[in-house]
């Protein structure tokens, strides 16, 4: 029902303290916008919530949490047609899983257990042999409520392997020479860094499992380079960045005001601006603190240090 239909029902009652109850009250479920369920009205039998209940303990078990996402409510929807997939999932926590477990979104946890975003999709992405960033941008928006991208970019390189933009894979299914990666990889970083960009040939690199490309390079350098590290200013899809010996301690900020110094471009706001993205240090136009930056590289021109 409506707001308005219960509020025909309800003549002496105030709508809004309607609304207020309805959405205080766990035992009415949201179906969409301004209408609600109760959940004695939702038909479910004493099997289906018993299956279920194994299910995601089994899961709870391995993996430390549940999608809701992962239940087939097929069969409880065909028996609930006028029930959305949102108020299915809500039924099937209040009515199978509320007494043993909390929920965050769609995701269900032991009760207690404190809801660790970067954790749950560490093992997200180690239980998989390849997940499209896709997929992973709305898994964090299933888990947090809302997607950020870094959270769920940072977790996947972390634990998987980019081949393309859109596509990470399982470590397992590369095979990577180190050594003589490290070598092709010293055939254009002759100094103490490279931008990621700069490295325009893979003739030399070994073949891998999968073609070479700046996010596989990205991902060998971020966690299986031996001599070499990766430094960006945030995580992205723009092949931004520079690989960075590891003899070397210089954070980004040094690395960029280093190149700036070194460039011979006239050190104004646009001109730097337009040298670091052209170059592959940043992902766009635009950076914050542009003017310390600018002050560093004419400190480094002028031998103040």
């Amino acid at each position: 029902l409506t707001y308005e239909e219960l509020s025909v029902k309800l003549p002496y009652i105030n709508i809004e303290n309607i609304k207020q109850t309805l959405a205080q009250n766990a035992d009415f479920i949201w179906v969409s916008r301004e209408t609600y369920s109760h959940i004695g009205k939702i038909k479910i039998s004493a099997k289906e919530q018993d299956d279920i209940k194994k299910l995601v303990k089994k899961q709870i078990s391995i993996h430390r949490f549940f999608s809701l996402n992962d239940i087939d409510i097929t069969e409880l929807g065909k028996c609930n047609p006028e029930l959305s997939k949102t108020a299915l999932h809500n039924a099937v926590y209040r009515l199978c899983l509320c007494d043993s477990y909390d929920k965050y979104g769609n995701i269900v946890t032991l009760k207690g257990t404190v809801l660790n975003a970067s954790m749950i999709m560490e093992d997200y992405c180690r239980n998989r042999d390849k997940c499209t960033l896709n997929e992973l941008i709305a898994f964090e928006k299933e888990l947090c409520g809302a997607s950020h991208r870094w959270l769920p970019m940072n977790t996947a390189y972390s634990v998987m392997v980019r081949v393309q933009e859109n596509l990470f894979i399982s470590e397992k299914d590369v095979n990577f020479d180190i050594e003589k990666i490290d070598k092709a990889i010293e055939l254009f970083c002759v100094g103490d860094y490279i931008p990621l960009k700069m490295i325009t040939s893979f003739s030399a690199f070994p073949y891998a499992g999968y073609q070479w490309n700046l996010f596989l390079l990205e991902s060998f350098v971020r966690r299986f380079s031996r001599k070499f590290r990766f430094e960006v200013l945030a995580v992205n899809s723009k092949n931004a960045g520079a690989i960075v010996r590891k003899t070397r301690i210089l954070n980004y900020h040094q690395i960029m005001a280093n190149a700036l110094a070194q460039s011979g471009i006239v050190l104004l706001e646009n001109t730097t601006l337009i040298f670091l993205f052209e170059k592959g240090y940043i992902g766009r136009r635009s950076l914050a603190g542009i003017a310390g930056l600018i002050e560093e590289a004419r400190k480094i021109r002028a031998g103040g240090r």
